[in-house]
């Protein structure tokens, strides 16, 4: 983000890997420009390359990460080719034809160079070089690329380039009052900027989402069919009478053995409750499971009936005795029965989401300077906006998973592209979980506190994202936010996915800023979804 009163340009350095020599004369092309021309300019070129500003991430394709992490936030892009393509990617023959594919397609500035230095013949893989060659002839009518045929001119060529283009763009900020900043709210689709909004409805239930959680609940059922445990037959015991002339030592005898059975005598047959015998079959039926009629059957398998807690810091969760297949198939179908009781909380939160229509909005400055305080409001049609406390709560067996996952990120934010970045002015988060002694006999948390303090929790990053203004007339409900700094040719997202419980046929909009004059006026129709 810029600094107070200086701008800041993020210039992404895209280059394969055998122009190592043109990456440290760009770095040291870019330090003079900031020292000839950014201080008494309020002006400042940022290097970004993968090199220095990657880092090890998982879940995703890599040119896919690198865009997230700070590809797509930068706003030029220098590119320089000899002999070699680079590695393909998903969508294009290298990583670096897909940076420079992307930001043209987004109107940003793509700086691009071709060596025309002396090759070894034997050090050439031709495969990459004959890439290189098509790739400079079908730039070759577009005019957006030079040459250059040793260091030293491309040295020349950098600063000559680089200072033309971010100097005019100064320079047209500060003397034509037609190109001051030009502020609109526009729609999103297919992760682009859009005159109009777009109704979208999420497809949460239809997406895969539950994959993982049904192939696991679908394992433990396996799991549990397997263990096959012998039918116990049970014989009537007959106590065998005491005869008056019986011995005292005989008494005493039976005496110690019932004393020995005394914890045995606090053990009952374990049995699987109704609650997760009726949680289990419904799930079965309603995904077509059929089950085995000994499937809840534990044969042999004793639960303790005493009722004290024998460990003063821990839980007084019951003992069983059995073999150890009887107390794993216990264990089994207790874990399954929390694995369905979790998919059925989260498919019936996943299921109140599907039920709202959702709109993303952009604020756009398509104008050739910065802006600064922007203040934006949106006003809704009274009645169709989703307020947050009409939002669900993730229920007790993941919210946990929800919040210290981010979850809330994923499905309530506007997601960052090529030509969006993310809203820039999110309040200060303050987690509300304690951070206190260590859970013990004192401060231990019954499950109806947890919940509370996740639902808290919960709730503090709704606030944090839907970080909305909120006001009321009889014609509209009001959404405003601000945006701290904007600069020319960018796309911010506003600070959340608009949640609506019925279509608005448009949403108006006002915005004052520091460097606009006037109130900014208008109105953005929406389409149906």
């Amino acid at each position: 983000m810029p600094k107070i009163g200086v701008t800041v340009y993020s210039l992404l350095i895209s280059c394969p890997g055998d122009v190592e020599e043109e990456v440290g004369i760009i770095r040291e092309v870019v330090e003079n420009f900031n020292r000839m021309f950014g201080e008494i300019n309020n002006i400042q070129i940022a290097v970004k390359h993968w090199s220095t500003d990657a880092y090890p991430q998982s879940g995703g394709k890599p040119q896919d990460l690198l865009n997230k992490q700070f590809v797509n936030d930068c706003d030029a892009a220098l590119a320089v080719f000899w002999t070699r393509f680079g590695t393909p990617t998903d969508k294009y023959q290298s990583g670096t034809e897909e940076e420079i594919e992307e930001m043209i397609k987004s109107g940003k500035q793509v700086f691009l160079y071709f060596a025309d230095k002396p090759i070894t013949p034997s050090t050439i893989d031709m495969a990459q070089y004959e890439k290189v060659q098509a790739f400079r002839k079908k730039y070759k009518d577009r005019g957006i690329y030079w040459s250059y045929s040793d260091l030293n001119e491309l040295n020349k060529l950098l600063l000559n380039h680089i200072s033309k283009y971010f100097l005019n763009i100064l320079t047209s900020t500060e003397t034509n009052d037609a190109e001051r900043p030009q502020l609109v709210v526009r729609g999103v689709y297919d992760n682009k900027p859009s005159e109009s909004l777009h109704i979208l409805r999420g497809r949460w239930l239809d997406s895969g989402l539950f994959v993982e959680e049904v192939k696991e609940i679908g394992n433990l059922y396996e799991k549990i069919s397997g263990i096959v445990l012998p039918k116990m037959e049970v014989e009537e015991k007959k106590e065998p009478a005491i005869s008056p002339n019986e011995s005292i030592a005989k008494l005493a005898k039976q005496f110690s053995l019932a004393a020995k059975d005394l914890q045995m005598a606090n053990k009952a047959p374990a049995v699987v409750s109704d609650k997760i015998k009726d949680c289990i079959l419904n799930y079965s039926q309603h995904n077509n499971m059929e089950l085995s009629d000994d499937f809840f059957y534990l044969a042999n398998l004793k639960k303790s009936t005493l009722s004290f807690n024998i460990n003063p810091f821990g839980s007084s969760a019951p003992s069983y005795d059995g073999t150890e297949d009887e107390i794993s198939k216990h264990h089994l179908i207790v874990e399954l029965y929390w694995k369905i009781v979790e998919y059925n909380e989260k498919t019936e939160f996943y299921a109140k989401l599907q039920n709202y229509f959702v709109i993303k909005c952009i604020v756009s400055n398509i104008g050739k300077s910065y802006d600064e305080d922007v203040d934006v409001q949106l006003k809704i049609p009274k009645g169709c906006i989703c307020k947050t406390s009409q939002l669900p709560i993730p229920g007790y067996s993941f919210i946990e998973e929800f919040n210290d996952q981010s979850i809330a990120d994923y499905i309530y934010k506007i997601r960052k592209a090529i030509s969006i970045d993310e809203y820039s002015n999110y309040p200060a988060y303050k987690s509300l979980k304690s951070f206190g002694m260590p859970v013990g006999l004192l401060n231990k948390k019954t499950a109806e506190e947890k919940y509370s303090e996740e639902k808290r929790c919960y709730q503090s990053t709704i606030d944090e994202i839907f970080c909305y203004e909120f006001f009321e007339t009889e014609e509209y409900d009001i959404l405003a936010f601000n945006i701290t700094y904007l600069k020319q040719n960018t796309n911010m997202a506003i600070p959340s996915l608009l949640y609506f419980k019925s279509e608005p046929k448009e949403i108006v909009y006002e915005i004052r800023s520091k460097h606009s004059p006037d109130v900014v006026s208008g109105k953005i129709e929406v389409q149906g979804g």
